[in-house]
């Protein structure tokens, strides 16, 4: 485009240099006078479009420098941009994974709990199953030992209904002697042996009947407690056996009820039970505590992904 723009220019220049033919007459000085002004008129114009030309020049190498510096920038901006947006989707890549693998891991430990609350659970179920039983077993041993006292009692209680009958009739007999024996002492005195040896008579086979009798219960009692088994409730065998050899004089203590034996077991079940119920209290406050803190990430991450579409909406 210069090149045509200064074979043009040239042109003009060698048509401008160009003399006309002198003329003869008189008229020939005029037109030289004439020729010689356009020549300099022709010569000033050509100086200003050189001047002009070349500030144009000046002003086009400028700008074209510019524009190149321009492009230059702007290949530079847009090679910054795409590796701005390559660290970005690395980024983005990173964190996602990240996430992923915090969600897995937190869903993993959140099944370990649950799963650890479900054996907590069954075996706190197990344990009210367990306890429900030996309160069961505890109600039936306690029924059937009740049963067998009254048995003990309804069988013992015909063979000493008799001598019971006759110790009632010989003391009615000596209440009426002794009322018509103020009269004689020595009717009285003979009468007090006879008394005597009556009693007597009466005291031996009662005494026998009691012996008999806490025999039967002894038995009976260590009959019941092997039925139970070795628990480490030894206590109301030794009760018993101390009952059972009290003093002569008092044999209606022999067939009292013994005391009723605490189970320790059943308050040790009580007791882990409590301890199985803390524990899954204490589990399902960390599964809360981690259920929030995935609910948190997942917020941030709902965040993160508004922020990366507006600045994807800007880019574009």
């Amino acid at each position: 485009m210069l090149e045509q723009s200064g074979d043009s220019n040239a042109q003009r220049d060698n048509l401008g240099n160009e003399v006309p033919t002198a003329k003869t007459g008189d008229s020939a000085a005029p037109e030289v006078d004439s020729v010689q002004q356009l020549q300099q008129e022709l010569k000033r114009i050509r100086n200003e479009f050189d001047g002009q030309r070349a500030k144009m020049k000046e002003l086009y190498l400028a700008k074209e420098a510019e524009c190149k510096r321009f492009a230059k920038e702007a290949a530079g901006a847009r090679k910054e941009l795409e590796e701005a947006k390559s660290q970005l989707m690395v980024m983005e890549y990173n964190k996602e994974k990240d996430m992923e693998e915090q969600n897995k891991r937190a869903q993993e430990e959140i099944g370990t709990l649950q799963q650890l609350v479900q054996e907590t659970v069954d075996e706190s179920t197990l344990c009210q199953h367990e306890i429900r039983k030996l309160l069961d077993e505890n109600d039936k041993l306690r029924q059937e030992r009740q049963e067998l006292k009254e048995e003990l009692a309804q069988q013992d209680s015909p063979s000493l209904a008799p001598v019971l009958n006759q110790a009632k009739k010989i003391i009615r007999k000596l209440g009426a002697a002794d009322s018509s024996s103020h009269d004689n002492l020595e009717d009285s005195m003979r009468k007090a042996q006879e008394d005597a040896e009556v009693l007597r008579s009466l005291v031996v086979p009662l005494e026998e009947e009691i012996k008999t009798l806490k025999e039967k219960l002894r038995r009976a009692y260590e009959d019941m407690e092997k039925n139970r088994g070795d628990d480490g409730r030894k206590a109301p065998e030794s009760a018993l056996v101390g009952m059972l050899k009290e003093a002569k004089q008092e044999p209606a203590s022999a067939t009292e009820p013994t005391p009723e034996v605490t189970c320790e077991m059943c308050t040790n079940y009580e007791t882990k039970l409590v301890q199985c119920q803390e524990q899954i209290n204490g589990e399902r406050q960390k599964a809360t505590q981690l259920e929030k803190s995935v609910e948190r990430m997942r917020e941030e991450l709902a965040k993160e992904g508004a922020m990366r579409a507006d600045l994807e909406a800007q880019w574009q």
